[in-house]
């Protein structure tokens, strides 16, 4: 398999947001967050989490993050295309284009549709 162009997302029920919300600023204040720091999934070199939250911790706190949000009924969609392969969609003049009109064609299925990814 070759290099991968890659979209991702979630999709959380409007009920659910707020719960969420809350226990994610949990985890964050348990793992030691300065107040008002976002999480990141791959902190630049000048963000809090990159020293201060490292190896086995932020394993930790990643999958404590996960659990929290499957506990909330959130779903992921992730759709991914190897770079060295022809593409799926026509109309894209590149791979990155190629996953976002896929994505795009998924989400716009399931709302029109009314189903969750």
């Amino acid at each position: 398999m070759g290099p991968l162009a890659a979209v991702g997302g979630i999709s959380i029920a409007d009920q659910s947001t707020r719960s969420l919300e809350a226990a994610l600023n949990a985890i964050c204040k348990e793992f030691g967050f300065p107040k008002g720091e976002a999480s990141k999934w791959s902190p630049s070199k000048d963000h809090w989490m990159r020293d201060g939250l490292i190896d086995q911790r932020r394993t930790a706190f990643l999958h404590n993050v996960l659990l929290a949000a499957a506990e909330h009924d959130a779903v992921g969609l992730v759709v991914a295309s190897d770079t060295t392969k022809r593409m799926a969609t026509r109309q894209a003049v590149n791979h990155e284009q190629d996953v976002l009109v896929m994505a795009l064609e998924h989400v716009d299925f399931i709302w029109k549709h009314n189903r969750s990814f």
